[in-house]
Formats: structure tokens, sequence, C-alpha cells
């Protein structure tokens, strides 16, 4: 079959839809746990070590997860991992209202977290599939933040479920969740996977020096999307909290548990909204300007909220300044990584997996610090988290210059596609047919199995 560039276009709109529902989706359900926590924890009489028991399980299961995931995009289809993980996810999902035991949820929420570490192959996915050569693809880093911020969608949109069915039927958000997830794992299985589109190679390096610029960059990559993903969720969990303690803490600040309410909703309205806008910037700018830009918001944010605790505006100034600075970090991170090195699937699982550790120590290191040091170490902490991502990637620039890189993929942006030989869509996850891929560019990811 041959695609001209007006009909490949429709097949990129397939691929990019099943990723941002597949984000939709997860968002939903991590979304799901905190307002039905209540109820989990009454049905199951769990105590405060079985929480930290599920917590733990959910650490563990979302690591291996995007360990897993990422082996199994380099050797497998890799719509076959999208659709296994939603699957698994819809499974879980489902049952969770059901269990009865805290050991039980234990291992509930360890699945859980499997699938969620293995729907994060859907950024190398994404990366991949607008690597190609038509008008309709976007650089890795706009189609990789617009992707994180249809996550962000299905956060905002999850407490509502329980809203609507009431406390009476709250199971039944999470079966309505389930059910919509469904056609999603079905959409994902009828489409064809990318090709893997690497970076061309850095011109005049030797392969030893080449060993070395990855090993920095996904080292240097993971590390930094450890500290931004653990400062942003702990602020997001941690600022009721926080806002609730002032009051204490300084006589002339005004605070209350409702306030924490809509300063925590504020926070997410602000990250989701920038993850849009990051994204539209991204596609006009490098991803080293956008995330120069981003640092320097989140650190004056945050050392502003640090410096004017007492003050009401300073607070919301700040707080909503952390949203827009570090929403358009991931999505930079991994699409400025995708120019630098080859983004393959276990690249991208190490990145998912610095992503989940972060979530875990930055907020066991909030927590700590709160019952040292009071409520305030809490937002010391995020502090302390956004300085040093801001040294990580500075550090990663100075190492590994950008100059030097020339990503194969510009190169080709802009050309027609004419001659594309293409399966049928749902023949390019291992049913007998080869995934479609733009001229020059058709590279399968087995080929990248012994790359980092």
């Amino acid at each position: 079959m041959t695609l001209t560039a007006s009909s490949w276009e429709p097949v990129l709109r397939a691929r990019t839809g099943v990723y941002v529902s597949a984000f939709v989706c997860m968002g939903l359900s991590v979304g799901l746990i905190g307002p039905l926590l209540p109820f989990i924890k009454a049905r199951t009489r769990a105590d405060a070590n079985a929480l930290s028991a599920w917590f733990a399980c959910r650490g563990v299961g979302g690591f291996t997860g995007s360990l897993l995931g990422g082996a199994a995009l380099d050797r497998t289809g890799g719509h076959r991992v999208v659709t296994a993980s939603l699957l698994l996810l819809a499974f879980v999902v489902a049952l969770v209202p059901s269990a009865t035991s805290a050991e039980g949820l234990a291992v509930l929420f360890l699945l859980f977290d499997l699938a969620v570490g293995g729907l994060q192959s859907c950024n190398a996915l994404m990366a991949w599939a607008h690597a190609g050569a038509t008008s309709a693809s976007l650089s890795a880093a706009a189609a990789l933040n617009g992707l994180n911020a249809a996550f962000g969608v299905g956060t905002l949109l999850a407490p509502l479920l329980p809203l609507a069915v009431g406390d009476a039927r709250w199971a039944w958000s999470a079966r309505i969740v389930a059910l919509l997830i469904l056609p999603c794992a079905a959409f994902a299985h009828s489409i064809s996977s990318p090709a893997h589109v690497a970076a061309s190679p850095v011109a005049h390096a030797s392969p030893h020096a080449a060993g070395t610029r990855r090993v920095l960059v996904v080292a240097l990559t993971a590390l930094f999307l450890l500290l931004v993903v653990g400062a942003e969720t702990t602020l997001g969990a941690f600022l009721v909290l926080y806002t609730d303690s002032l009051p204490q803490r300084h006589a002339k600040a005004a605070s209350s548990h409702a306030e924490g309410d809509v300063l925590t909703t504020a926070f997410w309205v602000s990250f989701t909204a920038g993850r849009l806008l990051m994204g539209v910037a991204a596609s006009r700018a490098k991803p080293r300007n956008i995330l120069a830009f981003e640092l320097a918001l989140l650190c004056a944010s945050i050392t502003l909220v640090i410096a004017a605790p007492a003050s009401r505006s300073a607070l919301y100034i700040g707080v909503l300044g952390c949203g827009l600075g570090l929403s358009g970090c991931f999505g930079g991170a991994v699409g400025q990584a995708a120019e630098l090195t080859p983004l393959t699937g276990r690249v991208n699982g190490v990145f998912g997996a610095g992503a989940v550790t972060g979530v875990a120590m930055v907020q066991l290191t909030a927590s700590q610090a709160a019952a040292r040091w009071g409520n305030g170490g809490i937002m010391a902490t995020v502090a302390a988290a956004s300085y040093a991502a801001a040294a990580v990637m500075l550090g990663l620039w100075v190492l590994v210059p950008s100059a030097r890189v020339a990503s194969g993929a510009e190169h080709e942006r802009g050309r027609l596609l004419e001659h594309v030989e293409l399966g049928e869509l749902d023949g390019g996850d291992g049913h007998g047919q080869r995934a479609a891929s733009p001229p020059g560019k058709r590279r399968s990811s087995r080929d990248d199995e012994g790359d980092m």
C-alpha cells in the first residue's frame, strides 16, 4: 500500500489519539484513588501501617512497570504494551472497590502501578510517531507536553465521578472508569505502532564518546525527572497540610482547610494549563530554552513562597508560578533527550522509573522534614528539589552541548511522503505486517535492543 502525505496524516492522528486517550484514562484512574481512599480504608479496616504498605506497593509496581514496559517496547509491538497495560488497569480499577482486606488491596495497588508504569511507554511512542516528515508532525517536546497535559485533564475530572454517583454508590465511579478504559484498549490494539526513529549520531564522535554521552544524557535526565516529578506531586499532595499550619507558625497568616483545597485545585489547574501552553511553545522554541524559562520561574516562585510565608498574595502567586514552572519540565526534558540520544524503550523505561522513584523519595523526605521541623519543612523540601533540578539540568547543558547534535528527524521535517509502504492499520503490532514510518526513517526498535 502506498501513502501520500495527505493519507499519512490520518494515521498520525489516530496514533496520537491512542496515546492521548490512554493518558486520560491513566489520569482518571490515578486521580480517583484520593477521593475513594476514605471508603476503601473503611471497607478494609486499614490502619496507618496498611496505608504505608499500600503506597510502598505502588512505588514498587510503578518502578517495575516502567522498566518492564520499556524493555517490552524494544522487543514487541509498541501497541501491545499499551493494550496489555490498559487491560490490566481496567481489571484492577474494577476490582479495587471489592477488596475486603488490606493485604488484598496491597496486591491490587502493586498491579495498578505496574499498569501505570507500562503506560509510560506512550511517551516514547508519541516521540517516535511525531519524528516523521509530515506537516502534521510536532516536535517531540510539543507532542510530549500535550500528551502529559491529557493526564492532567484526567486527574482533574476524576474527583467529579464520586460526586456524580454519590457516597452510597461510590464503587460505581471505579467501575465507570474501568468501562471507559476498555474501548481505549481496543483502539490501541487496532492501530499500527510507529517505527523507532533515532537521532543522528554526533558528528566526529568516537563510539566511546557516543556511549559516554548517552550515559550522561540518560542518567542526568532521569535524575532531573526524579526531582521535578517529586516536587510536583509533593506540592500537590501536601499543600492543604502546609496551609493548615500557617496560622500556628505565623501570627499574621490567615488560612483554612477549605482555602488549602482551593489552592491545591488552583495549582493543578495552573499545572495542566501550563502543559498545554508549553506544548504550543515547544513547537516554536527549543526544549532547552523552554526548560530554562520553566526552571527560572519555578525557582523564583518557590523562593517567593518561602521568603514571605505570612503573605497570602505571595502564597497564591508562588503556588501558581510553581504550577506553571513545573508543567513543561517532564515533556521538555524527555523531548530534549530524544534530540540528544536515541529514545529507545529501555531509555524511556529508565525515565519512567526515575519519575516514580521521585514521587516516593521526595514525599517521604517532605513527611520526615515536617515531623522534625514542622510543616514548613514541606515547602523547604520542595524548594530543595527544585533548586537541585535546576542544577542537574545546568550540568547536563554544560557536559552535553546541544550545538553538537543534529536530529535526523529535523532534517526530514517538511518533506512530503510520496512512497511509504504501510501494512494494514491493525498489522503493525506483530500480526505479520510492518508498522509504517516516513521515508528514510524506517527502523525497527529491535535495531536498538543494545542501546541504553
